[in-house]
């Protein structure tokens, strides 16, 4: 995903599944300048990189949670930045998903979100490298959610990937 925060500091949800069941994700800014990632059900459940981000600029960031080999890696402008290992690790719970908030319109993301992908692989810095400035058709292998943002209808971001994975809009 790309993002342009405009204002750091504070919980500031990107991404959330919903509740906190097992499997459930949140990608977030946590207090500050940094992402923090939580798995409901992993141990430990959250991770926080110490990667700093800066406000007002562009990032291109890709989250890659690898539940086979325990750990979820930070990659910002196709360089991996951060891992971190899970004791255990659980299956993702993808749907429904709260973009730019965090369940219903709390923790906002003051700024902006383009190109969303939710993929059904861990993917490799070759590979997010290969697409990151591109749009994709939608119809990719793995390819579980695109949101690109082009046809927002109200509190709705489209899924284009053939999956109709709604993404419901906060802040």
């Amino acid at each position: 995903m790309w993002i342009y925060p405009k204002v750091l500091g504070g919980w500031r949800s990107l991404y959330s599944t919903k509740d906190w069941q097992t499997g459930s994700l949140l990608i977030q800014f946590a207090g500050a300048d940094q992402i923090e990632v939580a798995v409901g059900g992993n141990k430990p459940k959250e991770v926080k990189f110490q990667y700093r981000f800066k406000s007002r600029t562009w990032h291109h960031v890709a989250v890659v949670y690898s539940r086979g080999r325990r750990l979820v890696q930070l990659v910002v402008n196709d360089k991996v930045e951060e891992q971190a290992d899970f004791q255990e690790a659980a299956l993702l719970n993808m749907k429904p998903a709260w973009l730019g908030g965090w369940q219903g319109g709390l923790r906002w993301f003051a700024g902006d979100i383009d190109e969303l992908r939710v993929w059904n692989t861990a993917r490799s810095p070759r590979q997010i490298r290969a697409t990151a400035g591109m749009e994709l058709e939608g119809k990719e292998e793995n390819l579980l959610a695109y949101y690109k943002f082009n046809e927002v209808k109200g509190k709705t971001a489209t899924d284009s990937s053939p999956n109709g994975n709604v993404g419901y809009l906060c802040g």
